[in-house]
């Protein structure tokens, strides 16, 4: 595992709660001191994936750290999945949005 000590991806981005989707994985037995209980996928708008390390507080998850999964180049991801990053950040899309506009969004 190489994690980041961090919730920061390289381009600024802080993951958050929003970012957490599933499927989510089980870690192995005590990881990270028994503290992380699953694992979530996430797509920075930067292109690179990146396993987050969550745990259950409350009625919800936390992120506590993020791990690298080697980069993506958002020019490589579909139209589809792009529109819906934008969606799950919550940014609203112009109507007839195209890709470049949807790319400038992201950031």
């Amino acid at each position: 595992m190489d994690n980041l000590r961090s919730l920061f991806c390289p381009c600024g981005y802080e993951f958050g709660t929003a970012d957490i989707k599933p499927p989510f994985t089980k870690p192995p037995v005590n990881f990270y001191g028994g503290r992380v209980k699953r694992f979530s996928e996430a797509l920075c708008g930067c292109g690179k994936r990146y396993k987050l390390y969550i745990r259950p507080v409350r009625q919800s998850w936390e992120v506590l750290d993020i791990e690298p999964e080697g980069g993506e180049d958002l020019n490589e991801v579909g139209f589809n999945e792009l529109r819906k990053m934008a969606k799950d950040r919550g940014i609203t899309l112009p109507k007839n949005a195209n890709r470049e506009q949807i790319l400038e969004l992201l950031g």
